[in-house]
């Protein structure tokens, strides 16, 4: 009996094994082989990150080709004001333009400026007339008027 008892035990435990094996998680169902070597936990490591240099900044001049001059030479007309044919109050009045509109500088004479707008009317305006950007007057082309008759 103990024999038959031995051998039932023997095929129960072997038929329990090939059940295991057929199940995926027969592995995380065996206890953990003991190692013969001490083992420590796993700990995260932990990488640095290395600020990169970021490169130092670099001077574009301001392009002042004849394509970009428009966009770049502009002032805002500060009151309503007029634009005239000459560099001159003598001039006769193209139009007036109101205030906070944008107009091209495209040369200056004195203390006036020629100007186009965006509808493309081109005149003189006095300095006081007009805000200008400081860094944008040494661009601005110097010339002299052409003598016209008011």
């Amino acid at each position: 009996m103990q024999v038959l008892f031995r051998f039932g035990s023997l095929i129960l435990l072997t038929g329990t094994l090939i059940l295991l094996a057929g199940c995926d998680f027969f592995l995380t169902a065996l206890p953990p082989r003991p190692s013969p070597f001490p083992t420590l936990a796993r700990l995260p490591s932990v990488t640095p990150v290395l600020p990169s240099r970021t490169p130092a900044p670099t001077f574009t001049p301001l392009a002042l080709g004849r394509q970009h001059r428009s966009k770049e030479l502009t002032a805002t007309v500060a009151i309503g004001a007029n634009l005239r044919a000459t560099p001159s109050l003598n001039g006769s009045i193209v139009v007036t333009l109101p205030k906070g509109q944008q107009v091209s500088l495209l040369s200056q004479t004195a203390n006036w400026y020629q100007v186009a707008t965006q509808d493309g009317l081109q005149g003189w305006m006095a300095a006081e007339v007009l805000e200008l950007d400081a860094e944008v007057l040494p661009a601005v082309p110097t010339t002299s008027p052409s003598p016209k008759s008011p």
